[in-house]
């Protein structure tokens, strides 16, 4: 029998297994091996410079991305062309974005046996100068500013706070939640009911995402909510980001639910 004392202790609970995998994502920079950006320009000035591989989508690749680097994006890592013993840098957006760590996982299960990471990502690499690549003509990740959502839609805005979203719940309405990190953070936890559609894995997975569903995506890197809406709204969809994602939700006292993916 369900008892608001049960309630309470499993929301505990899920917010405790997310903090410590949050804190676990903070400490694990020492495994797999992590470089600075001033020690990955020195090797790559060297006569045996690194692979730099970028593991974010590959339209992130397209419009900014390390002079140096090459793409593999982060659902593609079974294709990985290199010799096991390969010199690997990995990289993605910078703090927060955990791709990179769980590619260098990846990468090493499959016998790699030199995966390094870079510390601060594209992001720290930029900050300190060196060399990065733009595409003007590139197409931005970034919702439209005039998309017009349907006359039947609960939100009139891209963005929504905590407190609405929970507010139109309440009154019995339904959305379509959408989680859009990696699996890993999903199972440690997310809003109840989610699903894991990963931004990774999102532009191919969009028949999954009922036509007519009203979406509130959410993320822990607001970045990757706004990418996933973009998509999400360049297919026609009816498509929110929830402002803050994940950690304003934890914060606002809202439970998390941790376990299997639910799709």
């Amino acid at each position: 029998m369900q008892t608001p004392r049960n309630d309470a202790l499993r929301a505990i609970v899920a917010a405790a297994c997310f903090l410590v995998y949050c804190s676990w994502q903070t400490l694990a920079g020492a495994s797999p091996s992590a470089l600075t950006c001033d020690e990955l320009s020195a090797l790559l000035k060297g006569q045996t410079p690194p692979i730099v591989v970028d593991v974010r989508p590959a339209a992130d690749f397209q419009r900014s991305r390390i002079a140096a680097a090459v793409s593999l994006p982060y659902d593609q890592l079974g294709r990985a062309p290199w010799p096991k013993d390969a010199r690997l840098v990995l990289y993605c957006s910078g703090v927060g974005c955990a791709l990179s760590h769980d590619a260098a996982l990846n990468l090493a299960k499959q016998g790699y046996t030199d995966v390094r990471i870079l510390q601060g990502g594209l992001k720290e690499w930029d900050l300190k100068g060196y060399p990065v690549l733009r595409d003007p003509n590139a197409e931005t990740n970034l919702p439209k500013p005039g998309f017009e959502f349907p006359a039947s839609s609960a939100f009139a805005s891209t963005d929504v706070g905590v407190k609405e979203l929970c507010s139109q719940m309440k009154k019995g309405r339904e959305f379509f939640i959408l989680d859009a990190r990696p699996p890993r953070e999903f199972a440690a936890g997310h809003l109840p009911q989610a699903h894991s559609l990963p931004l990774e894995q999102l532009s191919n997975r969009l028949s999954s995402i009922p036509k007519d569903a009203e979406i509130v995506v959410y993320d822990r890197v607001a970045e990757r909510s706004r990418q996933a809406v973009a998509i999400l709204q360049a297919a026609g969809l009816s498509a929110h980001m929830l402002s803050g994602g994940v950690s304003v939700w934890l914060a606002s006292g809202q439970a998390l639910s941790v376990g299997s993916v639910h799709e």
